[in-house]
């Protein structure tokens, strides 16, 4: 269960992260 939890996390954070590059990148 704590495993799972740690995984959806992990995946948010990448998705959040990546749709906060490509913003980044069409501001530039």
């Amino acid at each position: 269960m704590v495993e799972y939890l740690v995984i959806l996390f992990s995946m948010f954070g990448l998705a959040l992260a990546c749709s906060f590059g490509l913003k980044s990148i069409k501001l530039i």
